[in-house]
């Protein structure tokens, strides 16, 4: 078991009469005394914290537990990140206060990191709570993890869509499977977290500055899709293939080749997903600033005809490309410019 688990059960174990005596307690008989242990077993089994007062609480403290801080921290601290608790106010108590974990620096700013506990994040019915808890903390970028938790429950997907609606901010859960690569070196912690690094110095400034986190429509992302599938129907070997030609880093392809096999539209969309979610190159790179959706889909603007303008549209439209050049190649693919 995950030594950072924050569900380990420290109670102790069940003897045999306490397993006993809960097959006899089944049974309408009164109720017998318990002992400490069986008394703690039956109050998680039957009494589960639920209720919205349990979910307040839970909102409380929204801080990273120490023993995910203290690993955590140094890595943020290699990106000049300090991780600080902070507070925030309640939008209808002025008085009262919740406390989260802030990682902090000058260059990048401030981003705002939540810890729930995992029975939290299994039920949509704290979505509403959760939104007052951090109403005056959402104009920040904001990453929410739980340990052990790689996926939250229906309805926070389209819950943190809603509270990235400026680019200004832009929030997002991150699986705890995504920070243990990050703590074993797998994975940087700024990719994980989704953390955009300063850029270059202002004499190599780009022509044209990438967004700062990409947030593509729905309709864009399902055209991609649509091409990529097409295309599997002519090449099965289509997406292998893509990530070998790629001049991404190799973390990158070992996620890549990872992902969903079997059906096409499971496998594009993980790889856009992929994509969207390690953002830039790195600046020291040839393609430094440029987002790595952009470069591959410039790399296929002469490859798939008339699908190339839809490619095309989507590099100049969310500026995905920042050297002049680069940028004048989608424009030449426009409809009308040939």
């Amino acid at each position: 078991m995950n030594d950072l688990s924050d569900d380990a059960d420290t109670s102790p174990p069940l003897s045999e009469a306490d397993i006993n005596q809960v097959a006899n307690s089944v049974e309408s008989a009164p109720a017998l005394p318990t002992s400490p242990a069986l008394g703690s077993f039956l109050s998680r089994v039957f009494n589960p914290p639920n209720t919205s007062n349990d979910i307040l609480r839970a909102l409380d403290d929204m801080t990273i537990p120490p023993q995910a801080m203290e690993k955590l921290q140094p890595l943020f601290a290699e990106i000049g990140l300090n991780l600080e608790k902070d507070f925030v106010t309640d939008p209808f108590n002025h008085t009262k206060t919740r406390s989260y974990t802030a990682a902090k620096g000058k260059d990048i700013g401030v981003v705002v990191l939540l810890h729930l506990p995992g029975w939290v994040l299994q039920t949509s019915d704290a979505i509403g709570f959760l939104t007052n808890a951090i109403a005056n903390i959402r104009d920040r970028h904001g990453r929410i993890i739980s340990l052990n938790v790689d996926r939250p429950a229906f309805g926070y997907r389209t819950f943190l869509q809603s509270v990235s609606d400026r680019e200004a901010n832009n929030w997002m859960f991150v699986p705890w499977g995504d920070v243990e690569e990050a703590l074993s070196g797998q994975t940087p912690i700024h990719k994980v977290f989704s953390i955009s690094l300063s850029g270059p110095p202002a004499s190599k400034q780009p022509a044209v500055a990438p967004p700062r986190y990409l947030q593509l429509e729905k309709a864009d992302i399902d055209a991609i899709v649509e091409i990529f599938v097409a295309e599997t129907l002519v090449d099965p070997n289509f997406f292998a293939g893509l990530v070998a030609a790629s001049d991404w880093p190799n973390p990158l392809k070992v996620k890549a080749n990872a992902g969903p096999r079997g059906n096409a539209e499971d496998t594009a969309r993980f790889l856009l997903n992929l994509l969207v979610l390690w953002n830039r190159y790195d600046f020291k790179h040839p393609h430094g600033g440029d987002t790595y959706l952009g470069q591959l889909l410039l790399r296929l603007l002469d490859s798939f005809g008339s699908p190339s303008q839809t490619f095309a549209e989507i590099i100049v439209k969310y500026r995905l490309v920042n050297d002049a050049n680069d940028l004048q190649i989608a424009k030449d693919k426009l409809p009308g410019r040939n």
